[in-house]
This record gives C-alpha cells, sequence and structure tokens, in this order.
C-alpha cells in the first residue's frame, strides 16, 4: 500500500520559499552589523615610519570608534601612506582643520589612532590628506585655530604618581617589620617580639 501526502508539494514549496526568506533576512542583519552596506568616507595621512600601524588599526573619537585603517603603503618618497576610512555617521565631524594622531605605548601596552575634529565650517572631501597633529601643517593649523587638540590624560605619569606612595608604604612597613624582629622597634609587634 502506497502512503500519500496529499499536499505535499505545497508543503515542501512553502517551506523552501521560507528558508529563503529567513535566509535573505540573515543575510541583511549580518550585513548591517558589519556595515556591508554603508558608505565609508576614504582619507589618507602620511607617516614617517609604520612603526605602530597596522590594518584594522581603529580610529578613535573621543574613545568611540570612528573608522579603521583599511590600506599601508610605502610611496615613492619614501614615506608611509596611511588609507583609512571614517564611517558615515561620524563624516559630518571631519571639518576643515581636523586632525589625526597616533600614540605608540612605550611599555606595549597598544597603540592608539586618534582624531581630533577641526573648528572649521565645510566638511573636508573624499579622498583628502587630514595631516597629523604633529607635522608642519599639523602645527599650523593649530597656531591659526582652524585645529585644537585637548589635554591627553598622561596614562603612564599617573601610573607612576601612583606607584611612588605605595613604594613609601611598603618601605616604612618593612621598616616596622625589621625593627621589630630585631627587637629594637616601636608598638605592638616589638613588644610582643621583646
Amino acid at each position: 500500500m502506497k502512503f500519500k501526502i496529499r499536499y505535499a508539494d505545497q508543503i515542501v514549496g512553502t517551506l523552501t520559499i521560507l528558508a529563503f526568506i529567513v535566509l535573505i533576512a540573515s543575510i541583511f542583519l549580518l550585513g548591517s552589523q558589519q556595515r556591508w552596506f554603508s558608505k565609508d568616507y576614504a582619507f589618507n595621512a602620511s607617516f614617517d615610519s609604520a612603526s605602530g600601524l597596522s590594518v584594522g588599526l581603529p580610529l578613535l573619537y573621543k574613545g568611540f570608534t570612528i573608522g579603521k585603517i583599511k590600506k599601508i603603503e610605502l610611496n615613492d618618497k619614501d614615506k608611509v601612506i596611511a588609507h583609512f576610512v571614517i564611517y558615515d555617521t561620524y563624516y559630518s565631524r571631519v571639518k576643515e582643520g581636523s586632525l589625526i594622531e597616533l600614540i605608540v605605548s612605550p611599555i606595549g601596552l597598544g597603540n592608539q589612532f586618534l582624531f581630533y575634529p577641526g573648528n572649521g565650517t565645510e566638511l573636508i572631501p573624499e579622498g583628502s590628506i587630514i595631516y597629523r597633529a604633529d607635522t608642519d601643517e599639523g602645527k599650523a593649523l593649530i597656531a591659526q585655530g582652524i585645529a585644537s587638540i585637548p589635554k591627553r590624560d598622561d596614562t603612564l605619569s599617573n601610573l607612576v604618581a601612583q606607584i611612588n606612595p605605595l613604594l613609601t608604604n611598603i618601605n616604612e612597613t618593612l621598616t616596622q617589620l625589621s625593627g621589630a624582629f630585631s627587637g629594637t622597634g616601636k608598638g605592638p609587634l616589638a613588644q610582643t617580639m621583646d
């Protein structure tokens, strides 16, 4: 006896169409999270060395990732050119006088590629060069008031400043322990040891 489902073709067809809809929706959801359908604005910067630069290094503004380095190359004049993008949601901040800065950690805790928006009124066209803050062009923009660099927190100096009092306290504690064990110290521990 043959077993036959009356609407088998319709059920298989409906499930196939439903699977395609789920696949397309998944692609769009994944693509929107990976910025596949968003416009990125490309810019360039010149460096003397590629030290501290890497493809994929995020461009940060106030702690937010607003872009990343796409490509690094060495030109004919032995300058390193970093091609980076700024995401479309942050392009409105790329105004005249915008600067970038690469901070290389002296103890190898990671590098930062920072963006500082300019004080100008017009947007910088896509494909332009954005100068580094430590170049002559960047210093000229700062001197003219078109660009400004906010005061940065020096993490290494803060770390050293916090270590100094800690070392002083440890030294005092060790001196008291040494005095207590030798019997020349003062306090309850010295009296107990005596």
